[in-house]
C-alpha cells in the first residue's frame, strides 16, 4: 500500500499471504494462465529486472472475469476468476 500498488496478480498465493493481503486492504488476484503465458512468451533465459510487456489485464469485478490482451495486436482471452466475498452486513 505504501507503494500505491492497488492489485497484485500471481499464479497463486499462499494462505498466509492471501489472509494478510485482505487484512491490509491489498487486492490479490490468482490467474495461473497469465503466468503460464508470460513464461512462454518471455523465457527465463531472457531475465531482466523489469520488463514492459505491453500486455494489459482488465478485471470485470461484477462478472469475476479477467480479459488479457497480449500486447498490441496479440491474442485476447478471458478467464473466470474468484469472486470477491461480500461484506457481512
Amino acid at each position: 500500500m505504501a507503494r500505491q500498488i492497488p492489485l497484485v496478480v500471481a499464479g497463486s498465493f499462499s494462505n498466509i499471504f492471501a489472509r494478510n493481503s485482505i487484512n491490509n486492504a491489498l487486492l490479490g488476484l490468482e490467474v495461473p494462465r497469465l503466468v503460464e503465458r508470460l513464461r512462454a512468451a518471455f523465457p527465463s533465459s531472457d531475465k531482466v529486472p523489469t520488463r514492459r510487456t505491453g500486455w494489459t489485464l482488465t478485471w470485470d469485478i461484477s462478472r469475476s472475469v479477467v480479459k488479457v490482451q497480449e500486447g498490441e495486436g496479440g491474442e485476447v482471452w478471458e478467464e473466470k476468476v474468484a469472486e470477491i466475498a461480500k461484506a457481512a452486513v
